[in-house]
């Protein structure tokens, strides 16, 4: 679960079979092993279910995995904060500062954060 759950997302299963094929035939008697995808919505419960998880990085394509994730946090009683980056020019500078704080608050009260579209402040983390 460990394993689909750092790189369940991948839709390319050669990618298990090229990094850790080995290991997975070691942990399977030496047989053959078959790829059989997890669904998402059970890999993020079994990230949320573990005490010793502290962090869970969704990457998506579309907005949905926000909805998908905040659905998920307020099922267990948690109400995440959503902080959207913003894509003016202008907003840059003051903007990152403000996003920064708010993200140190979120932390240090323990709420739940979904970051969404903020390049300009992944690299700070």
């Amino acid at each position: 679960m460990a394993l689909a759950r750092n790189f369940g997302g991948t839709e390319n299963k050669k990618l298990y079979e090229k990094y850790f094929g080995n290991v997975l035939k070691t942990f399977n008697n030496h047989k053959s092993w078959f790829y059989k995808q997890i669904p998402v919505e059970k890999l993020i419960d079994s990230n949320l279910d573990d005490p010793d998880a502290h962090h869970l990085m969704v990457i998506g394509k579309s907005d949905s995995i926000v909805n998908l994730l905040t659905y998920q946090l307020k099922r267990r009683d948690l109400d995440p904060v959503v902080i959207l980056g913003s894509q003016f020019p202008d907003d840059q500078d003051d903007y990152s500062y403000s996003v920064i704080s708010r993200i140190m608050m979120c932390v240090k009260a323990g709420r739940p954060l979904i970051l969404t579209d903020l390049e300009i402040i992944y690299g700070n983390f």
